[in-house]
C-alpha cells in the first residue's frame, strides 16, 4: 500500500515538477544546440574518412548509390545531410528508449518524464566530451555520424534495448528480429569486412575515465536490481561482437538516471534527483575537460566553406598541384590533410596518386613534424603544412624544401 502511495504521489504535477521539468527541459534544447553547432554549423576533417571513402568499401558505395538518387555527391550526404538526419533519429529514439526503460520502475509519467530527461541530457553532454579514443563511439556523434559504426552503435543498439525490455509476446520477437538483422547488416558490412581486410579493431580505454564511470554505473543497476541491466549487458555484447566500441556513454547515463530516481524516491523529491544529476553532470563535464577528451579540443571545427565540407583551399591547392601535372610527385603532410585530399578524390575528382599523413594536428597542440623528419625523403616531393611555424621553416630548409605556393593557412614546400 505505501508503495502505491508514493507511485501515485509522484504521479502528480506540482509546481515544483513542472519547474524541474523545464529546466530540464532547456537543459536539453541548449545541449542540442551545441550539438547541432558542430555537426551542422561547422566543418572539420576526421582523419578516418578519407580511408573509408578511398577504400570505396561496401558502405560507403552503398551511400554513393542513395547519394546518386537525389542528385548529390556522396561526400554531401554524409556530411551535409545525414548528420541532421541522425540528430532527428537520436532525439526521437532516447525518447523512446527512456520511457521504456524508466516506465518499467512504475512510479509514473512524471517521473518517467523527469528521467528521460536527465538520461538524454547525460548522453548529450557525453558526446561533447567523449573524445577519449580517436575511434570511440561517443566522438563518432560529433565526427562520423555517417558511418555505420556510429549508426549502429548509437541508434541502432539502443532500439534492440528497448525491444529486449519489453515483455514476451510474438510482436517483439519479431520487431527484434528486423532491428538485429538492420543492425548486423549495418555493423556488418562496416566493420567486419575492415577489420577481416586490414586488421583494425577499436580502443576506447586511451582515457578512461568514462568506462570507470559505466563499470561503476553497471554494478549499481546490478545491486538496484534494475529492468535495464539485463538489456544493457545483451545489447553490449552484440555491439562488441560486430567490432563496435562498447557503448559506455548510454551505459553512465542510464546509470545516473537510476541513482537520481533512487534519490527522488527515497526522498519523495524531485529535489533529490535534482542534486544527483548536477552533481554527476558536474563529474562528467570536469572529467571531460581535465582529461582533454573534449571533441573540439581534439578535431579543428571550421565554418562551413562548401556543400561537401571539405576545406576549400585544400581543393584549390589539388587543382593547382594537377594544373601543373604533378599528380605523380609524392607528398607528404599530416593525417588530417591526407584525409581531405583522399576525399576529394572520393568525389570524383582528380587528386594526387601517392599522399602520406607522417604527423598529427591538433587544435590544441598544434603539429610536430620534427617527429617525421626522418621520414621525408631526399627525393623530389611536396610537403604541406598547416599553420607554418619558424621551426618548420627551419627543419623544411634542412630538408632543401621551399615555400612554393601559399593558400592561406596552408603552405605548400616542394623539392
Amino acid at each position: 500500500m505505501k508503495q502505491h502511495q508514493t507511485q501515485s504521489s509522484s504521479d502528480k504535477p506540482n509546481i515544483r515538477s513542472y519547474v524541474l521539468i523545464a529546466a530540464l527541459i532547456l537543459i536539453n534544447v541548449a545541449l542540442l544546440l551545441v550539438t547541432a553547432r558542430y555537426m551542422l554549423l561547422k566543418q572539420h576533417v576526421s582523419v578516418t574518412d578519407g580511408q573509408y571513402f578511398s577504400e570505396n568499401g561496401i558502405w560507403v558505395r552503398l551511400l554513393g548509390l542513395i547519394a546518386g538518387a537525389f542528385g548529390m555527391s556522396s561526400l554531401e550526404l554524409a556530411h551535409k545531410v545525414l548528420p541532421a538526419v541522425f540528430i532527428v533519429c537520436f532525439v526521437v529514439i532516447y525518447a523512446w528508449l527512456g520511457i521504456k526503460l524508466f516506465s518499467a520502475d512504475e512510479r509514473g509519467r512524471v517521473h518517467n518524464v523527469v528521467m528521460t530527461l536527465i538520461f538524454i541530457s547525460l548522453e548529450l553532454l557525453i558526446f561533447h566530451v567523449g573524445y577519449f579514443s580517436p575511434k570511440s563511439l561517443e566522438a563518432g556523434v560529433y565526427l562520423n555520424p555517417w558511418q555505420g559504426s556510429t549508426i549502429a552503435g548509437i541508434l541502432l543498439a539502443p532500439i534492440l534495448m528497448g525491444i529486449l525490455i519489453a515483455p514476451s509476446s510474438i510482436r517483439k520477437y519479431i520487431e527484434l528480429s528486423v532491428t538485429g538483422i538492420l543492425f548486423f547488416i549495418v555493423a556488418g558490412i562496416d566493420n567486419w569486412q575492415r577489420f577481416i581486410l586490414y586488421k583494425e579493431g577499436y580502443s576506447f580505454v586511451e582515457k578512461g575515465w568514462l568506462l570507470m564511470l559505466a563499470v561503476a554505473g553497471l554494478i549499481t543497476i546490478f545491486m538496484r536490481k534494475k529492468n535495464g541491466f539485463v538489456p544493457i549487458i545483451v545489447t553490449t555484447l552484440i555491439i562488441t561482437v560486430c567490432m563496435i566500441p562498447a557503448p559506455v556513454g548510454l551505459i553512465v547515463s542510464y546509470a545516473v538516471a537510476e541513482v537520481a530516481a533512487e534519490a527522488f524516491y527515497e526522498k519523495k523529491t524531485f529535489w533529490g534527483a535534482a542534486v544527483i544529476y548536477v552533481i554527476m553532470a558536474g563529474v562528467i563535464l570536469a572529467a571531460g575537460l581535465f582529461s582533454g577528451s573534449r571533441v573540439s579540443w581534439n578535431a579543428a571545427f571550421g565554418p562551413v566553406e562548401n556543400s561537401e565540407r571539405i576545406p576549400q583551399d585544400l581543393e584549390d591547392m589539388n587543382e593547382w598541384i594537377m594544373s601543373e601535372g604533378d599528380a605523380e610527385v609524392p607528398i607528404f603532410t599530416s593525417d588530417e590533410i591526407e584525409s581531405a585530399f583522399k576525399q576529394i578524390g572520393a568525389s570524383g575528382e582528380s587528386r594526387p596518386e601517392n599522399i602520406t599523413g607522417l604527423w598529427e594536428e591538433s587544435p590544441m597542440k598544434g603539429h610536430d613534424i620534427e617527429k617525421a623528419y626522418d621520414d621525408i625523403p631526399e627525393s623530389r616531393i611536396y610537403v604541406i603544412i598547416k599553420n607554418v611555424t619558424d621551426d618548420d621553416i627551419k627543419l623544411m630548409s634542412k630538408k632543401g624544401l621551399w615555400i612554393v605556393k601559399n593558400f592561406n593557412s596552408y603552405n605548400l614546400y616542394g623539392r
